[in-house]
């Protein structure tokens, strides 16, 4: 698993996503589904670790 920074259009703010396979994974939307907060962007993943 690696760890980006992705934004899912241009506009978008920039997002903290887990690369799974080929596929990239919305740390904090999979946390939330999971019951657990999670960051949402790097530099919250940075603070929070």
């Amino acid at each position: 698993m690696r760890l980006v920074t992705y934004r899912s259009t241009v506009e978008a703010a920039a997002r903290l996503g887990a690369v799974i396979d080929d596929l990239v994974v919305d740390v904090a939307e999979a946390g939330q589904h999971a019951g657990v907060r999670l960051p949402s962007s790097m530099l919250d993943f940075i603070a929070y670790s």
